[in-house]
């Protein structure tokens, strides 16, 4: 049976499967406070698929994996991009969005004189409502439809609409003069679609609906960082931002104590720096002061010299240290990847530390080596 939407008129048939399918909600999750997050914030997910596929992985882009349903808490700290996805595998097929093809738009598009010779098409995708937004697809510059989009990881149980945009960005004046695009309209995807030609009237808008059957898709959402937290060094022991933008200096206790790319404590004790213009106002990771007031992992030995193995391990765990040039007590912790604490225990230094591990689920752990103010850090994987 063919459903009659207000502002759609849908072409085709719906194909009926011979065995059984499942079809979800989609995309898989979202990101509500948008693609470019503060530097150290925490990430917010929200997922938009129930819990009922045989499993789940995600890649957080910046090299750590976590299996399972629940999002995982994270946070980004470097300047760049990063590409967060979700794979979901489950043996019985389901149906995914294959492609999406514009095959007809108006000519609204064509808006900014002579320069603006050839459409530059791209898809944003909300829910039903219009009111949510999901991602957007990259500008399929300068062609004529149709147009095809290759989409990923977006399922079809949920209805969800397409609104498509004509990219201009244009300073030439007086000859273009369009800075913002033109809305090409939108259509309304309906729930458990197997297939059709979308239609909008009122916008001369023609869009194709591919679907496939899989057994495992991937969905993934790009996430951007203008700028990096500020990363303290230490010269002849005063500390350097090495930021030449605005900076504040605090202690421990939040009390500002200096402003400035460089400062020089009076008091022993641990720093950090905050960018103060902008947005964000990112801020650094705590440094002790003085700098050189103790030998410590990273100034005793290379980060070459210390191993970590097997890795990946399943219940045993070993740590290979130089000697030191004198008796010490490390601290050895191991996170997981949303940084809850799974082991914390105190060793003496040793050349080779043998740790047993307690039933861990499998993924990737982070394990931090503590000697007097300063940590090395390492990723493991357990299976």
């Amino acid at each position: 049976m063919t459903t009659t939407l207000p502002f759609a008129r849908i072409t085709g048939f719906i194909l009926l499967s011979f065995f059984a399918q499942r079809v979800f909600s989609q995309p898989m999750f979202y990101l509500p406070d948008g693609q470019s997050p503060c530097p150290g914030e925490n990430v917010h997910i929200d997922m938009l698929v129930p819990d009922i596929f045989d499993s789940y992985m995600w890649d957080l882009g910046n090299g750590f994996t976590y299996p399972g349903y629940q999002p995982p808490v994270v946070s980004y700290e470097e300047q760049g991009s990063y590409a967060l996805s979700l794979t979901v595998t489950d043996n019985t097929p389901f149906r995914v969005i294959d492609k999406i093809t514009v095959t007809q738009i108006s000519n609204v598009w064509d808006d900014a004189g002579s320069c603006d010779l050839k459409p530059d098409l791209r898809l944003y995708f909300y829910n039903s409502s219009g009111g949510t937004f999901y991602t957007s697809t990259p500008v399929a510059y300068n062609t004529f439809p149709p147009v095809d989009f290759m989409i990923d990881g977006i399922l079809t149980r949920e209805a969800f609409r397409i609104a498509v945009w004509e990219y201009d960005f244009m300073i030439a004046w007086p000859f273009c003069w369009n800075l913002s695009g033109e809305d090409l309209g939108y259509v309304l995807v309906p729930a458990n679609i197997t297939g059709d030609t979308l239609f909008q009237p009122a916008h001369n808008l023609e869009v194709v609906i591919t679907t496939k059957l899989v057994t495992s898709t991937t969905f993934h959402l790009d996430i951007t960082l203008s700028e990096g937290i500020p990363v303290i060094s230490c010269h002849n022991d005063t500390l350097d931002s090495g930021d030449s933008t605005a900076t504040a200096w605090y202690d421990t206790q939040g009390q500002l104590v200096g402003s400035g790319q460089q400062f020089l404590p009076s008091t022993p004790g641990e720093y950090y720096v905050e960018r103060v213009s902008g947005i964000c106002k990112p801020r650094s990771h705590a440094i002790s002061w003085p700098c050189n007031a103790s030998t410590s992992i990273e100034t005793e030995v290379s980060d070459s010299e210390i191993h970590i193995y097997p890795n990946p391990t399943e219940r045993q765990l070993f740590v290979s240290l130089p000697q030191p040039k004198e008796t010490k007590e490390l601290i050895i912790e191991i996170t997981d990847i949303t940084g809850r604490k799974v082991i914390s225990t105190k060793r003496p230094w040793e050349a080779i530390i043998e740790m047993s591990l307690p039933p861990l689920p499998a993924g990737t752990y982070i394990v931090q080596i503590r000697s007097d103010r300063n940590t090395f850090s390492k990723r493991i994987n357990i299976i």
